[in-house]
């Protein structure tokens, strides 16, 4: 299942942080109806069973991807392209682009930022509740002096713990950027995944989540697919297909 859906990311004139977030939410929401109804397409007698969903997402289908990963249980398997998993940062950054009101008068730019008429409260509050890097780090605001590479507290652990388990537990995730994207940067996502990167790995704190991210980046790539970036898409498409062939099993 491929989510493609390109937007540009500068802010405009008159233009909210709400209609990026909304295609994309609503993306993910699509990819879920789907996987409800495309087995009567596919096998209307019931005689053969879609146990396996994998998404492949580029730029804003890219967030959304990230949304299916964490919130849609039938997905085991997920490619994010030139997208986002932190969507405040993301948009904070491309209002200090766009030099919007919100950011310039205000002594800390991002706070001024968030519940602005350019990112409404309950804009924020959505979020929250919703977006990768918001449920894993916490609140934007408050999370400037998380150290990412050291281990949570154990309060924290113990709610991140069973978080993890429900969004992201054995699932496997390709995530490819380009180190020259100005339009989705890198770094607006690279604290997520350094914390999932630090926190799953072997020995982690939580290594037993059988979390598989691999997180790649390419110089000299924008904002585009390059050619090795399809490259390491078709190999984890079918190093997965292979995996998962212990029985029929069929891959969107």
């Amino acid at each position: 299942m491929v989510l493609d859906r390109s937007i540009v990311w500068q802010m405009r004139r008159g233009e909210t942080a709400m209609k990026p977030m909304l295609r994309t939410y609503g993306t993910s929401i699509d990819a879920s109806q789907l996987m409800d109804h495309i087995e009567s397409y596919i096998s209307p007698l019931g005689d053969h069973k879609i146990t396996d969903h994998i998404v492949l997402g580029v730029s804003l289908g890219g967030h959304a991807a990230w949304l299916s990963l964490f919130h849609e249980p039938r997905v085991s398997a997920g490619i994010v392209v030139i997208g986002c998993c932190d969507y405040v940062s993301l948009m904070c950054g491309r209002a200090r682009l766009s030099k919007r009101v919100s950011v310039t008068t205000s002594a800390q730019p991002d706070t001024g930022f968030i519940g602005s008429k350019d990112f409404p409260t309950g804009l924020h509050q959505a979020v929250l509740k919703i977006d990768p890097a918001s449920l894993l780090l916490g609140d934007y605001n408050l999370r400037h002096d998380v150290d990412i590479t050291s281990s949570p507290s154990v309060q924290e652990q113990a709610r991140l713990r069973p978080l993890l388990q429900r969004t992201l537990g054995r699932k496997k995730i390709l995530n490819l950027s380009g180190e020259s994207d100005k339009l989705v940067p890198y770094t607006a996502s690279e604290p997520t995944l350094q914390f999932l990167k630090v926190s799953t790995t072997s020995h982690g704190w939580a290594d037993h989540s059988g979390i598989i991210l691999r997180d790649l980046t390419f110089p000299g790539v924008g904002h585009e697919v390059s050619y090795d970036m399809a490259q390491e898409i078709n190999d984890f498409v079918s190093d997965h297909m292979t995996e998962s062939r212990s029985g029929i099993k069929y891959h969107i």
